[in-house]
This record gives structure tokens, sequence and C-alpha cells, in this order.
């Protein structure tokens, strides 16, 4: 019986402690001929990365506001992919160098990965 115990304790303690993975998202690039993003804001958490897709006839390419963060590189017609890096906590602001005027814009929240306290107490 003790050994059952032992088995089931190192079991939960395993299950535990299992590292949490991180997801990939998925914007479309220029979805049905539309000159956007689907979806155009998206929040994920830390860790997380997001594919830009497009099967898109018309040349695109996603880039980050601020030109460093990430660039699927030059506008070309589609299929692409392209998968950013993992995101630090913060907003990232973004847009389709040659259809930004036109309102093809988006939105990427990262949060913060939260910090769960545990209480211990001795009775």
């Amino acid at each position: 019986m003790r050994l059952d115990f032992a088995f089931r304790t190192v079991l939960l303690f395993a299950a535990c402690s299992a590292p949490a993975f991180a997801a990939t998202h998925v914007i479309a690039v220029g979805p049905n001929g539309s000159l956007t993003f689907s979806p155009s804001t998206i929040t994920i958490p830390s860790g997380d990365t997001i594919t830009f897709q497009s099967t898109a006839s018309l040349a695109h390419n996603a880039v980050s506001d601020d030109g460093t963060t990430f660039r699927s590189g030059a506008l070309t017609v589609g299929p692409w992919s392209y998968e950013t890096p993992a995101l630090a906590a913060g907003t990232y602001p973004f847009h389709c160098e040659a259809h930004v005027g036109f309102g093809m814009v988006g939105t990427i929240t990262v949060q913060a990965t939260p910090v769960t306290l545990q209480e211990f107490g001795v009775d």
C-alpha cells in the first residue's frame, strides 16, 4: 500500500511540474482578397508566437511598426507563412507595407506571465 502511495505522489509531482508549452497563433494575411489581417488584434501569453499566413493573390507582408521586432520579408504573393520570434510582454502594432494606408494594420498584445503565489501553513 505504501508503494502505491509513493507512486501516486511521484506521478502527481511530475504532472504538476511539467513545463507549459508555448502555442502558435495564426493571423491570416489578406483573407478572401481583403486588405485586412484576421484577426487584426490578438492577445497572447508571453512566450507564444504568431504565424502570419497568406494565400492572397496580392503581394503582402507583415512588419512590426518599429521595423525591428519582426518582419516577414519583402512584399510577396501567397502562399507564404512567417513565424515571429517569441515575443516579450508588451504591445506590438504591425502593418502591411503596401496597404497600411488602406487600413491593413493590427496589434499583438503579449501578456506578462502571471505569478502564482502559494501559501503554506503550519498547524
